[in-house]
């Protein structure tokens, strides 16, 4: 069918919106009218979609061979606009996403992509809505002991034993340990109804502070 042949449509045929999403009235063995619309989805002979803009037109467009097609898609007629849809109307692909997998769907009007949507995240991720985000770490686990302490100062008053040798009496006493970092915690953290009562101890060694490997 030559360019003679697209037909412009006069007063007479009234201008018909088409809803998004639908192709105009026509199809690809018998071509399409545009129904005054600006923005219209039609296909090629190779059923590809495509949108067309009548500029308040109503046109005709054939489609069924390839000649018909390319004659009035390389030279439309004044007013009339044709253009490769970005994607097929409401086609479902895949889309990138950090750390997990989404996907986007095609515009009613094959205009463009939706924005990706997250529809899975990697192990250790979560979504926020808007992408994947590492978990936190779990919260450490600890292990409390209560570890004998030997304590002293110089407010201790010093002996002399028996046998001649300076020390000092020292207190013996249950400080709840934590054993991954060393340190000492509240005694709430361990077992009270384990804990030893203090005790006196006499020690041999110079006024200090002293941690003895006593456990339980």
């Amino acid at each position: 069918m030559s360019l003679k042949k697209i037909l412009l449509f006069t007063v007479g045929f009234s201008v018909c919106a088409l809803a998004a999403g639908v192709y105009t009235t026509g199809s690809v063995a018998d071509g399409w009218r545009t129904h005054g619309a600006n923005d219209v989805m039609i296909q090629s002979y190779a059923g590809a979609c495509h949108r067309a803009d009548s500029g308040g037109g109503d046109y005709f467009v054939p489609s069924r061979t390839p000649a018909e097609w390319n004659a009035v898609t390389t030279q439309p007629p004044g007013g009339l606009t044709i253009t490769a849809c970005a994607c097929e109307p409401l086609a479902i692909q895949g889309c990138p996403v950090a750390n997990g997998t989404g996907t986007q769907q095609c515009w009613t009007n094959g205009a463009n992509w939706t924005a990706c949507t997250i529809t899975g995240c990697n192990a250790g991720y979560t979504s926020d809505g808007t992408s994947c985000v590492a978990n936190p770490p779990p919260p450490p686990v600890y292990t409390y002991v209560w570890r004998s302490f030997y304590w002293g100062g110089s407010n201790q008053a010093y002996f002399t034993s028996g046998g001649g040798n300076t020390g000092n009496w020292y207190e013996l006493e249950d400080i709840c340990h934590r054993v991954e970092d060393n340190v000492s915690v509240a005694d709430s953290y361990c077992n009270l109804a384990t804990k030893s009562a203090a005790r006196r101890h006499w020690v041999f060694v110079n006024d200090q502070s002293i941690w003895i490997d006593e456990y339980h």
